[in-house]
């Protein structure tokens, strides 16, 4: 069959889309035990569940931390035990640590993962391009914030992945561009289906593709119930995908969903869409790493 090259040396046939990375994001703020038994929490238990979501051909894995009462915590000696743990796992793994303010709203607290040294520092950070409403929280990123941890990561050569609830938000990514704060093409999560923010529907994500800076590496994320419609569409439309139980702690509603099972169903939709699923070498070239 005919195959190209494309502008990143990735090969692929004329008939498929490029491969498609899979981004699982293991626990999340907000989900508990009691919503699901095998959310993971601790250092060790979030690092077999990396292990066992490998082997399904995630790359990406975006990491929250959780202290020993299960209550989020930008904690050092958390986020160090677990990295530790994870690339002696899956040494080729992409790790993406999270800002959040729902972890502190302390600015100082919120940088404590982009400070990580040596074998502990991460690829990849996340960052809300503004602030939005869950249910029962704010999720608080004023534009000076956003800005000044665009800065802490720049300096530290950790690589921002941009997170977007509405299209508007995308309007910050193109003034950090043009500021030099973030990549000319860099890695941005589009969430679909959180109440009060955009749906999860064709209709309402066409205005985010028409503001999507040229080259940017998107990806699709679905929240709750439309985890599995964000995947469907990241797989038809070419883009990549972000699943597990931070969104979506429920899944199939058998009991027994696990971030595995997330990322089983994301490859399995690349397969149906006629894509590969990305290596970690081809998804480290994809993301510009």
């Amino acid at each position: 069959m005919f195959s190209e090259t494309d502008d990143k040396g990735l090969a692929f046939n004329q008939r498929n889309y490029r491969p498609m990375v899979i981004n699982v994001a293991l626990t999340g703020t907000e989900p508990s035990k009691s919503d699901n038994p095998r959310v993971p929490m601790s250092p060790p238990e979030i690092a077999a569940d990396v292990e066992r979501c490998a082997t399904r051909g995630a790359t990406v894995f975006h990491l929250h931390m959780r202290d020993s009462l299960g209550n989020p915590t930008q904690s050092e000696e958390r986020f160090s035990e677990t990295i530790q743990l994870v690339r002696a796992a899956v040494p080729a793994a992409i790790i993406c640590v999270t800002t959040t303010s729902r972890g502190s709203a302390n600015f100082d607290e919120r940088c404590v993962p982009l400070r990580l040294q040596g074998g502990l520092k991460p690829d990849f950070a996340s960052l809300s391009m503004g602030s939005f409403n869950f249910p029962k929280v704010v999720s608080r990123n004023p534009r000076n914030e956003i800005e000044m941890l665009a800065e802490v990561m720049k300096a530290a050569q950790i690589l921002p992945e941009l997170e977007v609830f509405e299209p508007g938000m995308l309007g910050t990514a193109h003034h950090l561009i043009r500021k030099g704060l973030v990549p000319e093409k860099p890695s941005i999560n589009i969430f679909l289906g959180n109440f009060g923010s955009s749906g999860a529907t064709v209709g309402s994500l066409a205005p985010f593709m028409a503001e999507l800076p040229i080259g940017s590496n998107w990806a699709l994320a679905g929240i709750g119930r439309f985890q599995r419609k964000a995947i469907v569409l990241a797989a038809a439309l070419g883009g990549n995908v972000r699943v597990g139980l931070e969104d979506d702690p429920i899944g199939d509603g058998s009991g027994a969903w696990s971030n595995a099972d997330a990322v089983q169903l994301a490859a399995d939709a690349a397969g149906i869409a006629g894509r590969t699923v990305a290596s970690f070498d081809e998804a480290r070239s994809l993301l510009g790493l």
